[in-house]
């Protein structure tokens, strides 16, 4: 296993981690959490990019795109990527941009939404491409 992995115990079938919080004015009433993870093993022995090495490293790779498209990072998110790995799963943390792209044709505006993910150990891109 890489380092600055998380390994997750959960069956064969990939989970969907659901939380729901109901609250009102005198504070929390009630909370629904289904399918959480049950981290078995920890490695994080290494220093973790911060967001705004992530950021440059995303900036890097789409340099010309961005300035040519006219494309707003709209959002970054710190996440644990959720990987396969036999009947268990791999937590991988990673920097989540949301990039937004709007465009028009036929005097009607068209948003495209792309999602780009840095892996927090590594500093690799995992582009999703313009």
């Amino acid at each position: 296993m890489a380092d600055g992995v998380k390994n997750s115990a959960f069956r064969v079938s990939m989970p969907r981690t659901y939380i729901n919080l109901v609250y009102d004015n005198n504070g929390i009433k009630e909370i629904q959490a289904n399918s959480i993870l049950n981290i078995i093993d920890e490695i994080e022995t290494n220093r973790l990019i911060n967001v705004y090495e992530a950021l440059n490293t995303l900036i890097e790779n789409y340099s010309l795109v961005i300035l040519e498209n006219d494309i707003d990072i709209v959002s970054a998110e710190f996440c644990y990527l959720i990987i396969p790995e036999g009947d268990a799963f791999e937590l991988i943390p990673g920097w989540v941009f949301c990039s937004v792209q709007t465009t028009e044709s036929d005097e009607i505006q068209y948003t495209e939404y792309k999602y780009d993910v840095v892996n927090v150990v590594t500093g690799k891109l995992y582009p999703s491409r313009w």
